[in-house]
């Protein structure tokens, strides 16, 4: 005999026999197996069963790993689709990928457990950790997650609303910068056909930045709420100086409105048809995202998908 031609019943006896801590001398006596040969193969027996336990023992903690993975990608996913928002004119000083990472401080996950999968209860406590550490680890957490997201939806198809969301965001920024300076060189002409006297009233004043802002704030909003359509955006004036001067408020005033018919007509300038699609696509693509994001959507497709942080 070898010790690979045991046959099964015997070695059946033999695993019956050694896990009934029989000796090997009673073993071979029961079995006619040499004990040598007998002890060896119930050795072999047992590293195999070993291997299988440590096999299945991966297996589950895979699993384990990959159900938090994927719960944490899809809380962070809804959280997003949640908090997108078209923009004011104040938000859109931040870039979209400055926007995105501001999102990415706050601590999405409650608890240490919803996203290290630790229990609450033994998450190791450290006294020495100041809250800028944490909030660091949370925002790097956040963009691990992000960058996860991204691709495990990419290969699904199902980014491209936030690609589209993005850009369309982009858009917008980059039109507002554009009406902006289109409406200051309209004011700068309409100023110069006052007098003198009127002229040096508003450049003295730091006024012609102001009118500027309140013009594309005015545009921005109405775009925003009621696209191309109805009355031309209405500029507000007041409290625009900082000493009551009624003659020079009636000028400005009228140098605001003067300039968004010039802005709007014959028909609206490039620049604010421009931001009139992107603003629409923002709002489509946000519809898009928030079933895109749906965790009862999200979470087959998820499975179907892998990124570097999946066990």
């Amino acid at each position: 005999m070898t010790n690979n031609d045991i046959p099964k019943d015997k070695m059946d006896q033999i695993i019956e026999l050694a896990t009934r801590n029989k000796t090997w001398a009673a073993i071979e006596r029961e079995t006619e197996v040499p004990r040598r040969k007998a002890k060896r193969a119930y050795e072999q027996y047992e590293l195999q069963e070993l291997k299988e336990e440590v096999k299945k023992a991966r297996v589950t903690i895979a699993s384990e790993e990959t159900r938090i993975h994927i719960n944490n990608l899809v809380v962070l996913a809804e959280y997003i689709a949640d908090n997108l928002e078209i923009p004011t004119i104040a938000s859109l000083e931040k870039t979209t990928s400055e926007y995105i990472d501001s999102l990415l401080h706050h601590p999405i996950f409650h608890e240490p457990s919803e996203i290290s999968g630790i229990q609450p209860s033994v998450y190791p406590k450290d006294k020495k950790a100041t809250e800028n550490k944490k909030l660091r680890r949370i925002h790097r957490q956040n963009k691990f997650l992000f960058k996860a997201l991204k691709i495990h939806t990419e290969q699904q198809g199902q980014w491209r609303p936030m690609q589209n969301w993005m850009k369309a965001r982009d858009d917008s920024r980059n039109r507002v910068e554009d009406i902006r300076l289109e409406a200051r060189r309209i004011i700068e002409r309409f100023i110069k056909l006052e007098d003198q006297t009127m002229q040096s009233k508003i450049e003295s004043s730091t006024t012609v930045d102001k009118m500027t802002y309140r013009i594309t704030e005015a545009i921005f909003e109405h775009i925003t709420s009621h696209g191309l359509t109805g009355d031309l955006p209405s500029v507000t004036v007041n409290k625009l100086l900082k000493s009551k001067d009624n003659g020079l408020e009636f000028k400005i005033g009228r140098i605001c409105k003067n300039t968004v018919n010039n802005l709007y007509r014959p028909e609206p300038s490039q620049y604010i048809q421009s931001l009139d699609t992107a603003i629409r696509t923002m709002k489509k693509s946000m519809a898009q995202i928030e079933e895109a994001f749906d965790g009862i959507i999200l979470r087959p497709l998820l499975l179907n998908s892998r990124c570097q942080m999946c066990p």
